[in-house]
Protein backbone atom coordinates (compact mmCIF):
# COMPACT_ATOMS: atom_id res chain seq x y z
CA UNK A 1 0.00 0.00 0.00
CA UNK A 2 1.73 3.61 -0.49
CA UNK A 3 0.72 7.07 1.47
CA UNK A 4 -1.84 7.99 -0.61
CA UNK A 5 -4.06 5.03 -0.50
CA UNK A 6 -4.26 5.36 3.19
CA UNK A 7 -7.90 6.02 4.16
CA UNK A 8 -9.05 8.85 5.42
CA UNK A 9 -10.89 7.08 8.76
CA UNK A 10 -7.03 5.40 9.62
CA UNK A 11 -5.04 8.98 10.18
CA UNK A 12 -5.93 11.78 11.83
CA UNK A 13 -3.94 14.96 12.42
CA UNK A 14 -3.02 16.88 16.05
CA UNK A 15 -1.35 19.73 16.39
CA UNK A 16 0.11 20.22 20.45
CA UNK A 17 2.93 22.52 21.49
CA UNK A 18 3.58 25.92 21.61
CA UNK A 19 3.11 26.89 17.72
CA UNK A 20 -0.16 29.03 18.39
CA UNK A 21 0.37 29.78 22.00
CA UNK A 22 3.54 32.02 21.74
CA UNK A 23 4.41 35.00 18.92
CA UNK A 24 7.69 32.98 17.72
CA UNK A 25 7.60 29.28 17.86
CA UNK A 26 11.09 27.51 17.44
CA UNK A 27 8.83 24.72 15.80
CA UNK A 28 5.78 22.79 14.82
CA UNK A 29 4.52 19.97 16.89
CA UNK A 30 2.41 17.26 14.87
CA UNK A 31 0.85 14.06 16.25
CA UNK A 32 0.10 11.58 13.30
CA UNK A 33 -2.18 9.09 14.72
CA UNK A 34 -2.94 6.16 12.90
CA UNK A 35 -4.81 2.74 13.10
CA UNK A 36 -2.62 -0.22 12.77
CA UNK A 37 -4.83 -2.72 11.73
CA UNK A 38 -4.86 -1.14 8.51
CA UNK A 39 -1.48 1.05 8.20
CA UNK A 40 1.71 -0.06 8.63
CA UNK A 41 4.41 1.46 10.29
CA UNK A 42 6.27 1.93 6.98
CA UNK A 43 3.45 3.25 5.55
CA UNK A 44 3.61 6.37 8.14
CA UNK A 45 6.79 6.36 8.61
CA UNK A 46 7.13 7.08 4.09
CA UNK A 47 4.42 9.42 4.61
CA UNK A 48 6.12 11.02 7.71
CA UNK A 49 9.44 11.54 5.06
CA UNK A 50 7.07 12.85 2.41
CA UNK A 51 5.23 15.56 4.61
CA UNK A 52 8.68 16.74 5.85
CA UNK A 53 10.49 17.48 2.58
CA UNK A 54 7.27 19.20 1.32
CA UNK A 55 6.83 20.99 4.46
CA UNK A 56 10.69 22.41 3.77
CA UNK A 57 9.56 23.53 0.83
CA UNK A 58 7.14 26.28 2.28
CA UNK A 59 8.38 26.69 5.61
CA UNK A 60 11.45 27.55 7.31
CA UNK A 61 10.11 26.45 10.67
CA UNK A 62 10.89 23.07 11.34
CA UNK A 63 8.00 20.40 12.02
CA UNK A 64 8.26 17.85 14.49
CA UNK A 65 6.25 14.69 14.28
CA UNK A 66 5.15 12.09 16.47
CA UNK A 67 3.75 9.19 15.22
CA UNK A 68 1.07 6.70 17.61
CA UNK A 69 -1.29 3.92 16.89
CA UNK A 70 -5.19 4.62 18.57
CA UNK A 71 -3.68 2.19 21.05
CA UNK A 72 -0.15 3.64 21.97
CA UNK A 73 -2.80 6.74 22.45
CA UNK A 74 -5.33 5.17 24.46
CA UNK A 75 -2.26 3.75 26.88
CA UNK A 76 -0.50 7.46 26.98
CA UNK A 77 -3.58 9.65 26.40
CA UNK A 78 -1.59 11.69 24.45
CA UNK A 79 -3.86 13.81 23.05
CA UNK A 80 -5.55 15.03 26.62
CA UNK A 81 -2.34 15.32 28.25
CA UNK A 82 -0.29 17.52 25.62
CA UNK A 83 -3.75 19.29 24.81
CA UNK A 84 -3.51 18.31 21.30
CA UNK A 85 -6.12 20.02 18.54
CA UNK A 86 -7.06 18.46 15.66
CA UNK A 87 -6.54 19.23 12.61
CA UNK A 88 -9.14 18.66 9.61
CA UNK A 89 -7.50 18.36 6.74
Amino acid sequence: MREEKIKQDDLKFYIFGSFGKVEKPNDIDLLFLYESDNVSIKEILSLRRSFVMKFRVVSDIDVDITILSHREEQELDFINTENAKELFL
